[in-house]
């Protein structure tokens, strides 16, 4: 069997499902390549979205949150995820709703690629309430902070003054 050489770059986390998964093989992506397309049937409302406080996976104790994330206490995972779906219609961001993983791959209106993630919160006072955190994958924008911002507040049930299109 020949020696194959594949692309040095990657994570060792498949962001699909979250395995470890061997990027260094045969078939892995090739670098530089398109950006994975988002799925035809990609939901754009709550009814794709249905999260259940047991779909919501605990916060590994190891792993570092974003600065882009904030708790929800006493929250129910049903209502976060309402909030945000409104949130990402009204900011024309496509997305991909994943209820089982509690998680949503976005593509803003600018084209930035960005994934929300749900987790339950750890720990004293953590324990009844849901964490938000939204990471950006790839592509940049200056508004994206803003992005970042209404869906945040949103999760935490703030009253957005402006839920219009950018």
């Amino acid at each position: 069997m020949p020696l194959q050489f594949g692309p040095a770059r990657g994570s060792l986390l498949d962001d699909d499902d979250d395995e470890l998964v061997d990027y260094f093989g045969a078939g892995a992506p090739r670098a530089g390549g398109p950006a994975a397309p988002v799925p035809e049937d990609a939901a754009r409302s709550s009814s794709r979205w249905h999260v259940r406080d047991c779909d919501i996976p605990a916060l590994p104790s190891f792993y570092p949150l974003e600065r882009s994330s904030v708790f929800v206490p006493q929250a129910s995972a049903h209502r976060i995820a309402a909030r945000i779906t409104t949130v990402l219609q009204a900011r024309s961001s496509v997305a991909y709703y994943d209820a089982r993983n509690a998680k949503v791959d976005c593509v803003s209106a600018a084209h930035v690629e960005f994934r929300v993630r749900l987790y339950r919160g750890q720990g004293k006072g953590r324990a009844h309430g849901v964490i938000v955190e939204v990471q950006r994958r790839a592509g940049f924008d200056l508004g994206y902070a803003q992005d970042v911002y209404a869906i945040l507040d949103a999760a935490e049930g703030k009253a957005l003054p402006e839920l219009v299109q950018r």
